[in-house]
C-alpha cells in the first residue's frame, strides 16, 4: 500500500481532483463520507491547516473533519494513516470554545448560537462515553449546567442494575437463599466469580470499540469498579429498609445476626450480572451510553 505523501498533498486544493477521481468540494457539498487516505489527509489539512484562511469555510471543514472523526466507517483509514481519533476529536471540541483572547474559534462561529454549540458538545460527551472515555466526556461537559452532565452518572448503567434488582426482589427465595448457603464464604466466592465475569464483559466492550488492549483493560476496570460500587450501594439500601419486612422467617435476626451481608453481596453481584445481560440481549449500545 503506497502511503500518500503530506508535500503532495498539501498542494492540492478542494476543487481538485483526488486520484481516486473524488473532488474534496464535492464531498462536502453532498456530506458524504470519504475512507480514501488521502481525501482524509486533504480534508484534515483544510480543517486544521493554514491552506484555507476565511474562518467560515475552515469551520465548514472542520464539521466535515470532525464527521469523519466520529463516523466508524472511516475506524480502519484512521488506523492506517495512524491517527488517533480521540486526539483529533479533543482537538475539534476545543474549537467549540474561545481562545486566549476570549474570541470564538471557527466552528463556534459558524455555528452561532449556545444552544447549538451545548448540542454539538454533548454529541461528542456522548461519543467519548461510548468508548468508555468518562475523563474526556467529563472535560467537554465541565461548562454545562448539571442536567447537561446526567449522562456523567451511566444511567443505562445504573437502569441495569436497578432491573437486576427488581428481578431478585420479586422471588422471596433469593432473599433466603444466601442465608441458606454453607459454607458462608460460597457467597463471597459467587461474589468474586460474577464480578470477574462482569469486568471481561466490560474490557471486552471496550476493547471493540477503541481496539487498544491497555487503554481497554484501564477503562473496563474504571467502569468495573463505578458498577461495582452502585449495585453494592443499591443492595444496601433495598437490604437494611426491606429484608427484614420480606424475610419473615429471619425478621427478628435479619439485622442482627448479619445475614444481611450475604444478601448485600449475593444482590449486588447477581444484579449487576443480570442487568449486564439483558443490555447485551435487549440493546445495541454501549452500557456508558447515554439513554
Amino acid at each position: 500500500m503506497n502511503t500518500p505523501k503530506i508535500e503532495e498533498i498539501n498542494k492540492l486544493k478542494p476543487f481538485q481532483p483526488c486520484k481516486c477521481g473524488i473532488i474534496p468540494n464535492d464531498l462536502i457539498k453532498n456530506d458524504n463520507i470519504t475512507k480514501c487516505e488521502r481525501c482524509l489527509l486533504r480534508i484534515k489539512n483544510y480543517a486544521t491547516g493554514d491552506i484555507i484562511t476565511d474562518d467560515k469555510i475552515k469551520a465548514y471543514w472542520q464539521r466535515f473533519w470532525l464527521r469523519h472523526c466520529l463516523s466508524e466507517e472511516t475506524d480502519f483509514t484512521f488506523s492506517v494513516l495512524g491517527f488517533d481519533k480521540e486526539c483529533e476529536v479533543k482537538e475539534m471540541a476545543k474549537s467549540l470554545d474561545k481562545d486566549q483572547d476570549g474570541n470564538f474559534r471557527p466552528l463556534a462561529k459558524w455555528i452561532e448560537n449556545p444552544e447549538g454549540i451545548k448540542t454539538y458538545k454533548i454529541k461528542l460527551a456522548d461519543w467519548f462515553l461510548r468508548r468508555y472515555n468518562r475523563k474526556a466526556a467529563k472535560k467537554i461537559l465541565t461548562p454545562l449546567p448539571f442536567y447537561d452532565k446526567v449522562s456523567l452518572l451511566y444511567p443505562r448503567l445504573i437502569g441495569s442494575i436497578i432491573i437486576g434488582l427488581i428481578v431478585i426482589m420479586l422471588e422471596k427465595d433469593m432473599w433466603i437463599l444466601p442465608l441458606k448457603i454453607d459454607p458462608p464464604f460460597l457467597v463471597i466466592i459467587q461474589w468474586i466469580v460474577l464480578n470477574l465475569i462482569c469486568w471481561i464483559y466490560f474490557t471486552y466492550e471496550s476493547y471493540n470499540i477503541i481496539y487498544d488492549k491497555i487503554k481497554a483493560v484501564k477503562r473496563g476496570g474504571e467502569i468495573w469498579l463505578v458498577s461495582t460500587l452502585t449495585s453494592i450501594f443499591l443492595s444496601s439500601v433495598l437490604c437494611l429498609y426491606l429484608g427484614h419486612y420480606l424475610v419473615d422467617n429471619y425478621s427478628k435476626t435479619y439485622l442482627s445476626d448479619g445475614f444481611i451481608f450475604a444478601d448485600i453481596f449475593f444482590f449486588s453481584s447477581t444484579s449487576l450480572f443480570i442487568g449486564i445481560f439483558i443490555q447485551v440481549i435487549w440493546e445495541e449500545k454501549s452500557i456508558t451510553e447515554p439513554l
